[in-house]
C-alpha cells in the first residue's frame, strides 16, 4: 500500500513510513484525544477534504480506519501541502501545527516546540527526518 501510494502521489514512501511512525506506530485503529484516526492521524475534515468521491460515500470516521484509506488520503494531503509550501519542511509543519498557523507564520516553520520537534531538518541533511517527542517537550 505505501509504494502504491507513493507512486500515485508522488510523496516519498519513506516519508510516508516516518509519518505514519510518529503518529500511530502502525495502528490502524489510534484515535487521537483530538479526534484524529487511523495511520496516519488524520480528521474527518482532512479525509472529507482529500477524500475521493468515491471513499467520501463512507462516513469519514469510519473510511479513516481502514487501512488504505487512511495512507492514500494521508498521501494526497502531503503531497498538496509540499506543492503548496514549496518544501517538506513546511509541509510537515502544517500538518503537525496546522495550514493556519503556518500562513500566520508567513508560509514558513512556526515557533512552536512541538512542531519543531516533529520536524527536525540537521544542518547536513539533504532530507527530512520526522521524529516524535515526548509529552513534556511537546506541551501535551
Amino acid at each position: 500500500m505505501l509504494d502504491e501510494a507513493a507512486r500515485a502521489t508522488g510523496v516519498d514512501e519513506e516519508l510516508l513510513k516516518a509519518v505514519i511512525t510518529v503518529e500511530s506506530n502502525y495502528n490502524p485503529r489510534a484515535v487521537s484525544p483530538r479526534g484524529a484516526l487511523g495511520l496516519m492521524q488524520l480528521t474527518p475534515v482532512t479525509a472529507d477534504r482529500y477524500g475521493t468521491r468515491e471513499e467520501r460515500q463512507t462516513p469519514a470516521a469510519r473510511r479513516l480506519l481502514d487501512a488504505r484509506t487512511n495512507i492514500f488520503t494521508g498521501a494526497r494531503m502531503l503531497a498538496d501541502l509540499t506543492r503548496r509550501y514549496g518544501g517538506i519542511d513546511v509541509a510537515l509543519a502544517a500538518w503537525n501545527a496546522g495550514e493556519g498557523t503556518v500562513r500566520k507564520a508567513g508560509g514558513r516553520m512556526p515557533a512552536i516546540a512541538e512542531t519543531e520537534a516533529h520536524v527536525q531538518l540537521p544542518q547536513h541533511a539533504h532530507g527530512v527526518e520526522v521524529v516524535s517527542c515526548a509529552p513534556q517537550t511537546c506541551g501535551q
